[in-house]
């Protein structure tokens, strides 16, 4: 992803609880800032509830991007710079928590959303060449993570940690991807990340 890119994203409508797929600017902008100069990439976990640009979407505001794999340039290590991917080692979809917000264009009825990633300290696969990596959620945590299921926020916050290094896999990004562990239980099923809303 780059800055301003058109990302689909699965957020909560915080008035309505209802889950939806929807298009949202790489880049958060907070809904009191003046402009659209500065936007936020990623917001990091050890601090998101509590910094102004993103304690009140981390409250009432939050999303996750589903994909299969995120990209990595190397910072730690050589070559610098190089660009690595990072993906789930059974191949299967992982969940990147992020939170988001609309910004009203002054003057006019357009609202442009935007979000930003959570980013926590990178676990071993990650840290051989940055020292952080996307926040990833299970299955399991998404009710907390969507407040389907409320929790203090301490507790949300709290899910926001490395994820296990033994379940991910590094490659280089222009190489093919390495085979996918099998797992002799067979796929697990496509989880219901909208409940049983309409």
């Amino acid at each position: 992803m780059v800055e301003g890119a058109e990302v689909i994203v699965i957020r909560r409508n915080p008035e309505t609880g209802r889950k939806r797929y929807d298009l949202l600017k790489w880049g958060l902008v907070p809904n009191f800032a003046p402009d659209m100069s500065r936007p936020h990439l990623h917001a990091r976990a050890e601090t998101v509830a509590e910094l102004r640009p993103f304690a009140q979407s981390f409250r009432r505001r939050r999303c996750i991007i589903s994909t299969d794999f995120f990209a990595q340039r190397r910072t730690i290590g050589q070559p610098k710079g190089r660009l690595f991917a990072i993906g789930m080692a059974d191949g299967s979809s992982m969940f990147v928590a992020g939170i988001w917000d609309g910004w009203n264009v002054k003057g006019t009825d357009t609202w442009i959303r935007t979000f930003a990633t959570i980013t926590v300290p990178a676990n071993a696969v990650v840290a051989e060449i940055h020292d952080r990596m996307p926040a990833i959620l299970t299955t399991d945590q998404l009710p907390f993570w969507f407040g389907d299921v409320e929790r203090p926020l301490e507790e949300v916050q709290a899910m926001l940690r490395p994820f296990p290094a033994d379940r991910m896999i590094r490659w280089p990004a222009k190489s093919p991807r390495p085979p996918a562990v099998v797992d002799e239980r067979g796929p697990d099923p496509e989880p219901d990340l909208f409940g049983s809303q309409p």
